[in-house]
Parts: structure tokens; sequence; C-alpha cells
């Protein structure tokens, strides 16, 4: 919505407002009343029919935005110079158009049309009211206090709108980031143990071809309890209840390393009673996940090194093994680490020459 813009004011929570706001029209009958006596049939026919052309106009005006507010304006301005000619009650209206003005139209626009309108007054007042000072005062006191309320409405609409509109984003970059944390985590989740599923698919087809029906049995086997143990891991992380801690997390890596057929050395140094928030540790299981599926997927080697400790106010985590390695080319896995590792301002590093790859991810831990 652009910042000059402004929508109906026949809105269904304003309506109320607007027929409240009506009853100040009915001054307009102050001075009929004061000479009915003086008045005809046809002098009444006119006060009433010019009320209800008013009515007309300042309804057609609430249901304009600001692309079309001007002409309901200028005719209840032209209205209200004509019926000043046959009752001085015509300065009770002038204001109904200055409060529409000021709402629709932004300040600089709005006070030339405020001016245009206060002249208006004066030329009514001098050529139709015959110097009636009460009739002037009475229309430009109205005018300015209608649009002075106008402004002020106008004001505290845009505010809302932008509060808005900030909150739309908000929410908006609150569900994008959402989608990357499922991302991240359903890759994390599944690519670790998909690639163990995987091996030992390759395996156990391996054993069938080579008669050793025995051990191929035994490798299904853990095919299909590892894709329970999936399941329910995927079921845990889309409910947001991950009740697996870092130092269980650490021993099942390690095994899944060896069972891999690595010749696995893990030193978990955590003591069980250690304290980490639910985000530090869910985040760093994920990051472990994530570390040992590279390992599976893209190590040649055949030895890994896993350390975990807690010591110094500092958590620290390393994930070796000696496959050699060129270069590390980003990907999703080693990006979505950095990601992490960001999010908690975790120190995060990875390196790879001749004498294997490793990550180390430090993270400080307040005392606190």
């Amino acid at each position: 919505m652009k910042n000059d813009y402004m929508p109906s004011l026949f809105a269904p929570r304003a309506q109320k407002w607007n027929m409240i706001s009506l009853l100040f029209s009915l001054f307009y009958f102050l001075p009929v009343i004061m000479s009915a006596e003086y008045l005809k049939l046809a002098d009444w026919i006119k006060i009433f029919v010019s009320y209800a052309v008013f009515l007309g106009l300042y309804f057609w005006g609430l249901k304009s935005d600001s692309k079309n507010a001007i002409y309901p304006i200028a005719a209840l301005i032209i209205c209200c110079i004509y019926v000043s000619s046959f009752t001085p009650g015509s300065n009770a209206l002038f204001g109904f158009a200055m409060f529409l003005t000021a709402y629709y139209f932004p300040l600089p626009k709005a006070l030339w049309i405020l001016a245009l309108t206060i002249a208006a007054e004066i030329v009514a007042f001098a050529l139709l009211r015959n110097y009636d000072f009460m009739f002037l005062g009475i229309a430009i006191f109205l005018s300015l206090a209608l649009f002075i309320n106008a402004v002020f409405v106008r004001k505290d609409l845009l505010h809302r709108f932008a509060e808005a509109k900030d909150q739309e984003q908000i929410q908006q970059l609150a569900t994008i980031a959402e989608r990357e944390r499922i991302s991240r985590d359903l890759h994390d989740l599944l690519g670790h143990s998909l690639s163990s599923i995987a091996l030992k698919a390759d395996l156990a087809e391996k054993l069938l071809k080579a008669g050793q029906h025995d051990n191929a049995a035994k490798e299904i086997g853990e095919v299909a309890e590892l894709s329970r143990s999936t399941l329910s891991e995927v079921r845990e992380s889309v409910s947001g209840l991950k009740k697996t801690g870092l130092g269980a997390e650490f021993k099942l890596m390690c095994e899944r390393l060896t069972s891999a057929g690595f010749e696995s050395e893990c030193d978990n140094q955590l003591k069980a009673d250690s304290i980490l928030s639910p985000e530090l540790e869910t985040t760093f299981i994920l990051l472990l996940k994530e570390a040992c599926t590279n390992v599976l997927r893209h190590s040649k080697g055949n030895k890994a090194r896993l350390c975990l400790k807690l010591e110094q106010a500092e958590l620290y985590m390393s994930i070796w093994d000696n496959g050699e390695n060129a270069e590390i080319k980003p990907g999703n896995g080693t990006l979505g680490m950095q990601e992490r590792c960001s999010a908690i301002a975790a120190d995060y590093r990875i390196s790879a020459g001749p004498e294997g790859t490793s990550v180390i991810i430090r993270k400080e831990i307040s005392n606190d």
C-alpha cells in the first residue's frame, strides 16, 4: 500500500463512528428552528432536500478512496456554498468535507483544499450571508477542527498499516527460516541414515552373490532396523521432540562408522551430568550427524576419530577420517553446517589434505 493511499472510510468497524459523527450535522437545523415561524413550505422542502443531498454526498465520500475522493469532496463544498444562500446552518456542514479531505489526501494537498474551502466560506460570508460573523466563525472553526481530527486519524491508520506490513514481513522471514531449518534437519537426518542403508544394501547384495546367505540376511536385518530408526528420527524432528542426548548420539555415530567398516576411535569426555541448552545440544547432534554422513559418503579411508569434550566453558567436537581429499567442494552438507554454527555463534573449521579430513567445532558456553 502506497503512503499516499487511504482506503474507504466506510468500513464495518468505522460505521458506528460515522453514524455518531453525523449527529453534529444536526446543528444545520438550529437556525431553521429558531426562524421556523418565518419559513414557508417551499423553504422547508428546500432545507430538507438540501440536507438529504448532503447526506448522499457525504456517504459517497465515505465509500470512496484516495483515488476518487476529490469528486464527492468538491460536490460537498459546492453544496454547502449553495445552501448558504438560504440558511446559515450550512456552516455546520463544511467541516465534513474537510474531514474527508484531511483523511484521504497527504497534508500538503489537503492544506491547499482547506485554504480554498475557507476562501469559499469567506465569499459566502460576504456575498450570501451579508457579513454574518457567527456564520463565518462557526464554519471556519468546524472546518479546522474536523480537518485536524482527520489528520491524526490518517496518521494513526498509516502507522497501523506500517506495523501490519512489518509484521507480515517478519512472518514471511520466519516462514522462510523455518523452511530452511526443516530442510537442513531432514538433510542431516536422512543423509546419514540413507547413506548407511545404501552401503549395507550393497554389502548384502555382494554377500548374496558370494553365497554368504546368513551374513546377507544379517545385513538386510540391519537395513530394516536402520530404516525404522530413521523413520522415528524424522517423526521426532517434525514434531520438534528431540529426546536423544548428545552423548548417546555420539556413541551411535561411532557404532555406525564401525559398522560401515571404519576403524573408529571415539573419545567422549562429555560428562553425563553436563547441562547444555536444548538448542545447543540439538545443533551439535545435527552437526555430528552431518559430519559423519560426509565421512560415509565421501571418505575413501578406513579410519575415523571422533572427539567430544566440555572443558573451560568450551564445548569442543572434532571428526576426522584418513581419506585423502585435495579440496573440499561446498555443498548442502558443508553449507548447512556453516549456517548452523553461525546461528549459535560457534567456530567452524574444516580442512582436508594428505593426512585426511577434519571438522572442528568450538562453542564458548556462558557460566551464567
